[in-house]
């Protein structure tokens, strides 16, 4: 437990005694539910990659995929495996601490990923996108919604997300929106991408 992650939430927890981000899946991943169901992926096996406390994971699980949450803080693993389990959900989904720029999963897993705000974080963003590739099956679908440059600190822009996608993923879908972070409305991306 020594990562900057787990420290801030063990200080987050220690403060407030709840969720960081809260019980509600992102309103992108609910949306990304409805395009999986549309193309006849209802059983789809997802990645929630950086899942933190596992509010997306749980929320896929209960829309019948099967999930697996990956995210380098233990601390946040354990609040998800907790709350999993609370749910009767430890059948659809399984929680992992790991590094996502060196996943351990085999090649052409998943069917489908998802990346909330987890690539803000990645040092390593160019081997995190190949890595996010090499474990989907070919045309497998990937949504990432992420900061923009607005963010000053940890947003990415526009022209850098196409050059880290691009070599790996066709983009199908771009969409800008606005969305509290840190006490502003900043400007977000949310990206629909296809495996090559």
């Amino acid at each position: 437990m020594d990562s900057l992650f787990d420290r801030m939430y063990l200080d987050f927890y220690a403060e407030k005694g709840k969720l960081m981000w809260g019980h509600a899946p992102s309103p992108g991943v609910v949306r990304f539910a409805e395009f999986l169901k549309s193309k006849e992926m209802s059983e789809a096996i997802v990645l929630d990659s950086g899942c933190g406390e596992g509010r997306n994971s749980i929320y896929l699980a209960k829309q019948g995929f099967r999930v697996y949450g990956l995210d380098i803080s233990a601390v946040a693993i354990d609040k998800a495996r907790e709350w999993a389990e609370r749910e009767g959900l430890l059948e659809k989904i399984w929680f992992e601490v790991g590094d996502v720029s060196q996943m351990e999963f085999r090649n052409e897993f998943f069917d489908a990923a998802i990346d909330i705000n987890t690539i803000n974080f990645v040092k390593a963003r160019r081997r995190y996108i190949a890595e996010l590739s090499r474990v989907l099956k070919p045309k497998g679908y990937l949504f990432i919604e992420t900061l923009s440059e607005k963010s000053k600190e940890y947003g990415i822009p526009r022209e850098e997300l196409d050059w880290l996608i691009t070599p790996f993923f066709e983009i199908i879908e771009v969409e800008e929106f606005n969305a509290p972070w840190v006490g502003h409305n900043l400007l977000h991306y949310r990206i629909l991408a296809q495996n090559r």
